[in-house]
């Protein structure tokens, strides 16, 4: 089993958590895999988020209704953890 055989099939959902990442880890929610610690850097966060709502905007005409609510429930929880985190 070679290591390409271990990855998930490449898929809008796959590509949306792939891009979430860096915004769990940056908002402290994930550990970094840097140095096994959590961190947060809510600039990079907020840039990570802002990013995920480009891919919204520019994809809202050509995503499923189910993709489209699973992206949009992504971004609210990463706001919401956002605004958490800043407190």
């Amino acid at each position: 089993m070679s290591a390409a055989d271990a990855l998930p099939e490449p898929d809008f959902d796959v590509l949306v958590q792939v891009l979430a990442m860096p915004c769990y880890v940056h908002l402290g929610l994930v550990d970094n895999p840097a140095s096994g610690r959590p961190e947060k850097d809510l600039g990079q966060a907020r840039w990570a988020i802002d990013l995920l709502h480009v891919l919204r905007e520019r994809t809202q005409t050509s995503l499923s209704a189910a993709e489209r609510e699973r992206l949009d429930t992504l971004l609210h929880r990463l706001r919401d953890a956002y605004l958490a985190a800043r407190r």
